[in-house]
């Protein structure tokens, strides 16, 4: 029945084809976007000295693959244009990820959630701040003028992390805990941070950490205008109107990649149109949004099928894949851990300064519905998962169920409770407005007073966000997909963000204990979760995810192969077409 189902919404899906795809350039999807957000900025605190590490060498080797001639035509339509092509200045996906800026390379980066050499081909850890990275002597720039194909060396990487670290763009947030780089030898970097950060090479991985030659670091107007010459997989056409072209680099440093002749990555507004190219076959693959996948493909109901499901252990949590019939399209949802609704209380005003009060209203919200209550941190891995459901209580933390038995014979207990307490709730569209009343009403059937009041995004931007002047709030967090970054920038009380202004001292040496590469970070991590629970400071009830779907034209295809976290674009070079 889900088939049948299924395949009439594809049908009816198809059918407007004709009626969208005429209007791309002009019809434009009506999303309610948040102000824009700078990201978090680290504070320098030092954690407590531990022994520097004796010199170990982790060597990341590069393996090739058998020998692969590059054929067929990759076809991707992304949501938007970019506003230009300066990769250090825009974290966009649209650039980063599904523009221009997939010819460059980086230090680092992510393949299949596992962190791999990119243009390195070993890293030494010589202390908690200081690392070596050495170069791969076979990576050459595209054969473009002005670089014309010369070798990539130390000074260009150099060059590239100062840019970044040293001018006033979000990206250099991702670099905050260095401190120096320098070149020791012409295939050799030295990094030098002001404290140690376990997510360093998760910055250095990040799409936005891009490789520029060295003579394109001081041009006046930046990378806006180009031209976009990189070491990667895929050299752009300067020449291309209306969608991006590519075709793969015949000196590409890793043998076998890409597997594609050509990728053209064309941006189309409608995402009705960019689902119906998809499954039309006009386009391989189209990110699309989760609530509109699981509204147009039924996800809800294919959710329920465990025939279906697809997990592992080396991946986040999470991660849904429907792939099995051949009729149909991929479908693959990922978590996008930048995003995400987020339920914060101010513990600084009354009557929310009382944690006894706080869990009080946490028992009110339906916290066991979810198998893994998130307070709103990028998962490294799936063990950093916490499992908060439980069968004869509300959650499985004994300090939140304990909360239940709230005593309403104490005379503050009740002044409390008979205190009037500002809602807000951030104006970001449905699921924010649907999830704030279903909110409200758990609360005032509970005998809170609630002064409901829903904000527009600037508003609700600069209460909580910027004067922190509020009781609770319900709105999006501050786009980070680094776990130090959001722990020291949100949860730590000296955090640039730290909008539960809370002044807890142990909450802050978790979170100083864990950010140590000697020590089992994954314990600390859980620790650090059931503790802001327990202290009922935030959660997060909506992770948002992305929809990605594949065209059966994509012969190679496995479930999670697309990686959307951190900016990444490795996984295009992967993919085979079938002509």
């Amino acid at each position: 029945m889900f088939y049948i189902k299924l395949l009439i919404k594809l049908s009816i899906i198809l059918a407007t084809i004709g009626l969208v795809a005429c209007n791309t350039e002009n019809d434009e999807v009506s999303v309610a976007t948040p102000t824009s957000t700078p990201l978090v900025s680290i504070p320098v605190i030092i954690p407590t000295p531990t022994l520097a590490l004796e010199k170990e060498l982790e060597r990341v080797q590069t393996k090739n693959v058998i020998a692969h001639i590059p054929q067929g035509t990759l076809s991707l339509a992304s949501p938007k244009n970019p506003e230009h092509f300066d990769v250090h200045e825009d974290n966009s996906d649209s650039l980063l990820s599904m523009g221009p800026g997939i010819s460059y390379s980086r230090l680092f980066r992510f393949n299949e959630f596992q962190i791999t050499c990119d243009i390195c081909i070993e890293w030494i850890q010589v202390s908690d701040i200081e690392y070596h990275i050495r170069l791969r002597e076979d990576v050459f720039w595209h054969d473009k003028i002005p670089i014309s194909g010369r070798k990539l060396i130390a000074k260009d990487v150099v060059e590239s992390l100062n840019r970044i670290k040293n001018n006033d763009w979000s990206s250099s947030s991702i670099l905050n805990s260095l401190d120096m780089v320098e070149e020791i030898e012409e295939s050799k970097v030295r990094i030098l941070l002001k404290y140690s950060d376990a997510d360093l090479l998760m910055r250095l991985a990040h799409g936005n950490i891009k490789i520029i030659p060295y003579e394109q670091q001081s041009l006046k107007e930046g990378l806006r205008f180009g031209p976009t010459i990189g070491t990667g997989p895929w050299i752009y056409n300067e020449n291309s109107v209306d969608r991006f072209e590519f075709t793969a680099d015949p000196n590409y440093f890793e043998e076998g990649f890409p597997k594609a002749q050509e990728f053209f990555i064309t941006p189309v507004s409608n995402e009705n149109t960019r689902i119906a190219l998809v499954l039309s076959e006009k386009v391989d693959i189209s990110m699309i949004d989760y609530w509109s996948t699981k509204q147009l493909l039924d996800i809800e109901e294919l959710e329920l099928d465990v025939n279906y499901m697809y997990s592992s252990n080396d991946k986040p949590g999470n991660h849904f894949s429907h792939c099995s019939l051949n009729i149909l399209p991929c479908i693959d949802i990922n978590p996008n851990y930048s995003k995400g609704v987020l339920f914060a209380m101010n513990t600084s005003v009354y009557p929310i300064d009382d944690v006894h009060f706080r869990r009080y209203i946490f028992s009110h919200l339906d916290l066991n519905s979810y198998d893994s209550l998130s307070i709103g941190l990028p998962l490294d891995s799936k063990s950093w998962e916490l499992s908060t459901k439980s069968e004869d209580s509300y959650t499985n933390l004994p300090e939140l169920t304990q909360s239940k038995n709230y005593d309403l014979m104490n005379s503050s207990n009740l002044e409390r409770l008979d205190h009037t307490i500002d809602f807000y709730v951030g104006d970001y569209g449905d699921e924010y407005i649907d999830l704030g009343d279903n909110y409200f009403k758990m609360l005032t059937d509970a005998g809170f007073k609630i002064q409901y009041n829903v904000l527009n995004p600037k508003e609700y931007y600069q209460k909580v966000w910027i004067e922190k002047k509020y009781d609770i709030s319900l709105g999006p967090k501050i786009p980070i997909d680094i776990p130090n970054s959001y722990l020291y920038g949100l949860l730590h009380s000296k955090g640039q963000y730290s909008i539960n202004n809370h002044q807890i001292d142990y909450l802050d040496e978790l979170i100083e204990l864990q950010n140590s590469s000697n020590i089992n970070r994954e314990k600390h991590i859980i620790d650090i979760q059931k503790y802001v629970l327990e202290q009922a400071l935030l959660f997060e009830p909506i992770t948002d995810h992305v929809g990605i779907l594949i065209s059966n034209k994509i012969q190679n295809y496995n479930p999670g192969v697309i990686n959307i976290r951190n900016s990444e674009s490795w996984h295009w070079s992967e993919l085979v077409v079938s002509n």
